[in-house]
C-alpha cells in the first residue's frame, strides 16, 4: 500500500482486527511503525472499533 497516503492506511489497518497486528506488522517497517503508533488505535476509537479480550496470567 506504499502508493496509498498515510491516512488511508491508516484507516484500513484500523479496520483489521487487532488480532493480526502481530502478523501484520511484520509486512513492512511502515506497518510495524504504524501498529506501534497511538495514531492508530485513536483512529479505532474514532471509528467506534472495539474488540473484547481476554488477558490471562498464567
Amino acid at each position: 500500500i506504499p502508493s496509498l497516503p498515510g491516512d488511508v492506511t491508516v484507516d484500513i489497518l484500523a479496520r483489521v482486527p487487532s488480532s493480526h497486528y502481530p502478523t501484520l506488522s511484520l509486512v513492512s517497517k511502515t506497518f510495524r511503525k504504524l501498529i506501534a503508533s497511538p495514531k492508530l488505535y485513536k483512529r479505532r476509537s474514532q471509528l467506534g472499533i472495539t474488540q473484547h479480550r481476554v488477558d490471562a496470567l498464567l
